[in-house]
């Protein structure tokens, strides 16, 4: 049975070790029937670290947050909400962020290295400057997105959505499936096959 997620269990995860977190992590979901964190404790909390790497924050929603320079890599966010947040010159390298919302986020000169980004909706997310290499954006919605600056060497972008997005000076070297995106239209700075 999973432990309700209230202030005092969010708190007890930060403090013990990385490994008890594995054994029982109350953050696999946000179900708190007694006592509801708030975004003010939630911020408290977050304030207190900047290192989530390797942790499982699934389903979590830190929409709305400034998580500036703080340390994501190899971390679970599937279907995690981080609408609206700044998360510039953060780390998700090798984190996996499949279905997760971030829609109108600020990833300016994020390190997204190897990252799983699969059905995520990065519309229009600020990417620019960030770092996609060999990042799988399958089936993500880049919609409107900025990625002026930003490096996809590598990233597989088979079934994005690309339509108005800003690639004007990103390095696109290696990128893969970029003929089977969903659409193109309008998008800025791209080069190569026509999609759809």
């Amino acid at each position: 049975m999973m432990e309700k997620l209230t202030y005092g269990s969010l708190l007890r995860v930060f403090v013990v070790p990385a490994v008890c977190l594995t054994l029982f992590s109350p953050l696999r979901s946000v179900q708190a029937e007694e006592e509801q964190l708030t975004l003010a404790q939630v911020k408290q909390i977050l304030g207190d670290t900047r290192d989530f790497s390797g942790r499982d924050l699934r389903g979590m929603d830190l929409s709305d947050m400034n998580l500036t320079k703080v340390n994501f890599s190899g971390a679970n966010l599937q279907k995690t909400k981080l609408k609206r947040s700044i998360l510039a010159g953060s780390n998700f390298s090798k984190a996996d962020l499949s279905n997760a919302n971030l829609e109108y986020t600020d990833l300016t000169k994020a390190r997204l290295a190897n990252a799983v980004l699969k059905g995520a909706s990065l519309c229009p997310a600020n990417l620019s400057g960030a770092d996609l290499t060999n990042a799988d954006l399958s089936g993500a919605i880049l919609a409107h997105a900025v990625l002026s600056g930003a490096d996809l060497t590598g990233a597989n972008l088979e079934g994005a959505d690309l339509d108005e997005a800003d690639f004007t000076r990103a390095r696109m070297k290696n990128v893969r499936n970029l003929d089977k995106t969903i659409s193109r239209e309008n998008a800025k700075g791209l080069k190569g096959p026509k999609g759809k």
